[in-house]
């Protein structure tokens, strides 16, 4: 089959084929197009790096953001540990109280061996089974009693600061 070209078409094909131009531009041309091959290879790897750099950020952030809620919940937990103690110190402070007021109604008749309240033989049994003759205590540290709006009030305080800090708590 024969077909039938045209001078532009001719000129088409011979600028297509890079042979209109001079040797320099050609040579230019052809230095462009590899350096935009190789600037093109060069921004795909930086691509694939910022994605594999950004997913590794990522994990680090959920790692970060677990740390974070492990802290809160073991920060909570302290302060729930606080109060429960303090309501029982004052749980122990008033059964000493009331162990106290039975011994002050157990007390040993001037003039005989015996106890004032049920009469039964100095000591009576009453006040052994409270321990009246070494009565034991417990020791406290000097921490002061922790109220419920006082946990609340540090809890939203560390809060506060641990945001202050970057983080990210509700």
């Amino acid at each position: 089959m024969q077909v039938r070209q045209t001078s532009a078409g001719i000129a088409m094909a011979l600028d297509a084929a890079g042979m209109l131009q001079s040797p320099e531009t050609a040579a230019e041309a052809e230095r462009l197009r590899t350096e935009r091959d190789r600037y093109r290879t060069a921004w795909r790897r930086a691509r694939t790096r910022a994605v594999a750099t950004g997913s590794a950020a990522d994990r680090y952030a959920a790692r970060a953001r677990e740390f974070q809620t492990a802290a809160q919940d073991l920060l909570a937990a302290l302060l729930d540990a606080q109060v429960q103690r303090n309501e029982l110190r004052a749980r122990v402070a008033e059964l000493e109280q009331q162990a106290a007021n039975v011994r002050a109604l157990h007390v040993r008749y001037p003039d005989s061996d015996h106890c004032t309240q049920d009469d039964e033989q100095w000591p009576c049994l009453t006040l052994c089974a409270l321990g009246a003759a070494g009565r034991s205590r417990l020791v406290h540290d000097d921490e002061p009693p922790l109220t419920a709006a006082q946990a609340e009030a540090r809890r939203l305080e560390l809060g506060a600061r641990m945001r202050a800090a970057g983080g990210d708590i509700p």
